[in-house]
């Protein structure tokens, strides 16, 4: 896991089909179907009809055997949830 002290960013990274079947070390047919039993937004995004995968999460999927609703993998997505860029305080107007 990785340890975050308060008022760090956290920068999570995101890749191609391609790149997520070499770090899943399967075919990219796999993740396609993979890709129905994982949750968009959180795992995986879509633009322009390319899907990319949250690199974090693909890991943590390999480290709980591919159990998305493990305790330690629901524990990596509510991290995840809380340190994305949209869920940041805003910084104070100045007045």
């Amino acid at each position: 896991m990785v340890k975050v002290t308060k008022g760090t960013l956290v920068e999570f990274d995101f890749v191609d089909t391609k790149e997520a079947a070499e770090l899943l070390k399967c075919h990219r047919n796999t993740i396609n179907k993979q890709r129905q039993q994982w949750v968009k937004g959180i795992h995986f995004v879509s633009f322009g009809g390319r899907y990319f995968y949250n690199r974090l999460l693909l890991l943590n999927l390999v480290q709980c055997s591919g159990e998305v609703n493990s305790e330690e993998h629901q524990r990596a997505i509510a991290f995840y949830l809380a340190n994305r860029l949209d869920n940041q305080p805003l910084p104070r107007r100045k007045r």
